[in-house]
């Protein structure tokens, strides 16, 4: 079961044309996780969105509650060594609240970072969604370049000094 709601949301995202990657796992037997980052490739130093969208894949209504203001967390890393979260440098209120999801609804739920403070380079994705019930952690590989403004110039040739003439 699992096996067929990928395929089906990986062809509804092929068929929607959508240049950004998606990446999604059923996570529980009602909810459906899935990241998708922005812009595509994502770019260091600059702008970047992670959008959480959180589907009711069931035929019931279901109830995901948070206990505070934070609704998912994006960590990059590579190798072993994690060298980004999106939560690191953030304070989140203590709300509780749910969202109710009625069968076949999507939350989009963004995580915005400006800059992406990660030089270029491959890296494991790991994104989750922190409210109850919990959802299954994605893990994907995710590439992040260089952009003109972060890059240095390359060096470029350049004729050797004319020296002035020797005094005879």
């Amino acid at each position: 079961m699992r096996a067929a709601v990928l395929i089906i949301v990986l062809a509804l995202a092929a068929a929607c044309g959508d240049a950004s990657p998606r990446l999604a796992e059923t996570s529980t037997d009602r909810l459906e996780l899935e990241v998708v980052p922005a812009p595509d490739p994502l770019v260091s130093g600059q702008e970047a969105t992670f959008e959480l969208h959180v589907t009711n894949t069931s035929d019931r209504r279901v109830l995901l509650t948070f206990d505070t203001t934070q609704r998912g967390d994006v960590a990059l890393s590579t190798g072993d060594v994690e060298v980004y979260r999106w939560a690191a440098r953030r304070v989140f209120a203590q709300e509780p609240q749910e969202i109710a999801f009625a069968p076949g609804q999507t939350a989009r739920l963004p995580l915005e970072e400006e800059p992406l403070p990660v030089a270029p380079g491959d890296y494991e994705l790991m994104a989750t969604v922190t409210g109850v019930p919990k959802l299954r952690t994605i893990r994907a590989a995710v590439s992040v370049v260089g952009s003109a403004a972060t890059e240095a110039p390359s060096p470029q040739p350049t004729d050797p000094p004319e020296l002035p003439p020797a005094d005879e």
